[in-house]
């Protein structure tokens, strides 16, 4: 729910250089790598996939600039990755990380997400302010306005529909009439 949020108190690009700077984090050689809490690695590996899921779910965040700035960080995380382990640094929490982030947002570019039928990305000019609390601190879900947990679930399956291609659910409706003669 955050990155369907954060427009309201942060621009995308501070929260961008927020989430490098976790990645980064303080400059450590091997042996206060290893004893940092948690393990920078692990930190590394959560700032990736939140990276993931943010340009793969939010793809109408990143204008070209903000393409240029992820694509530039995926290719110093893939750089830091290959130096950590000439290093001798462990990363074994990793997972290969980097590399994943790094794929996924090729595939992403070259495919890209929330198109219509008609191949015209869908924007909303003048979306309603959001509904949030005034503080955070404390909030549970049932404190949350239900009419924005509505709109944004109501965002969120509107962007998976609108990524079913016509050749996807031509092909599943005729298996489907297949299958039941």
């Amino acid at each position: 729910m955050f990155f369907m949020t954060y427009r309201a108190f942060a621009s995308r690009s501070l929260v961008f250089q927020r989430i490098i700077a976790r990645y980064r984090g303080p400059p450590l050689n091997a042996q206060a790598l290893e004893e940092s809490d948690p393990p920078l690695s692990r930190i590394r590996y959560g700032v990736c996939k939140v990276l993931v899921h943010w340009f793969s779910a939010h793809l109408n965040d990143f204008d070209e600039r903000a393409r240029q700035d992820m694509s530039a960080f995926t290719e110093e995380a893939k750089q830091q990755s290959v130096k950590d382990k000439e290093s001798g640094i462990l990363l074994s929490d990793q997972r290969g990380a980097e590399t994943y982030l790094r794929s996924m947002f090729e595939k992403k570019l070259a495919k890209g997400s929330f198109v219509s039928m008609f191949d015209t990305t869908v924007l909303v000019h003048n979306p309603p302010p959001p509904i949030v609390p005034e503080s955070w601190k404390g909030v549970t879900f049932m404190d949350l306005d239900e009419l924005e947990i509505a709109r944004q679930l109501t965002i969120t399956e509107s962007h998976l529909y609108l990524e079913i291609r016509v050749r996807v659910a031509r092909e599943r409706a005729c298996v489907r009439a297949c299958v039941s003669e």
